[in-house]
Formats: C-alpha cells, sequence, structure tokens
C-alpha cells in the first residue's frame, strides 16, 4: 500500500494513506457544501465538473486533479491545505486560537 507523509500547519508529520487522504478530503469538501447550504450541482457548476465527477470527489471514490481542488477551495472560500486537514489537526488549530486569546487576557491584566 502506497503510504505519504503528509504535513500539517505545524509541521508535524504524520503518515498516511493514499485511501485516508481521499476519505479526508471527501468527507472535508462534503462538510464544506453543507454548511454553504449548496447542492453538489452547484458545486459542480461552479467549479467546472460534471456532478457525477463531483460525486465521485465527495465520495471518494476519485480524486480531484490539481485545478480542481483549487477551484474547488476557492468555491468555499478556503485554502487548498483545509480540505486536506484531518480532524484533530483542526482541533490542534482550534485549541491553539483559544490559547492566543487567554495568553492575550491574561498580560492585559484581565480574564473573561
Amino acid at each position: 500500500m502506497l503510504r505519504f507523509d503528509c504535513f500539517n500547519v505545524f509541521a508535524i508529520a504524520y503518515t498516511c494513506t493514499v485511501e485516508e487522504i481521499r476519505a479526508v478530503v471527501a468527507r472535508n469538501i462534503k462538510q464544506l457544501r453543507l454548511a454553504r447550504g449548496m447542492t453538489q450541482e452547484q458545486v459542480a457548476e461552479a467549479v467546472g465538473v460534471d456532478p457525477v465527477s463531483y460525486r465521485h470527489y465527495e465520495y471518494g471514490m476519485r480524486f480531484p486533479k490539481p485545478d480542481i481542488l483549487e477551484q474547488i477551495a476557492k468555491c468555499f472560500g478556503v485554502s487548498e491545505a483545509h480540505i486536506f486537514l484531518r480532524d484533530e489537526l483542526r482541533v490542534l488549530r482550534s485549541l491553539e486560537a483559544d490559547l492566543k486569546v487567554m495568553i492575550t487576557q491574561l498580560q492585559a491584566g484581565g480574564t473573561k
């Protein structure tokens, strides 16, 4: 089975299979689409692919080519890297943001 070294925004390496990457991308683009209240057909049209191809991306049956991935990210207003983030990495990013707020508050001498 092929394996790739993937790097998140914290430069922490983790190893994942092609299948895992495809599943992460599929889940993320579906979540992004649903969060924006769009149908698969609307996203396919915005991205410039046929709806069947887009469904295959969202079901994890196919992986979008780099130019299509870029268009998907633009459609949802996120970076291409965001589409590859696994859940635990999102949690870390959220915790990091919360910690920065707390540190700022503590440095300012107050808490809320």
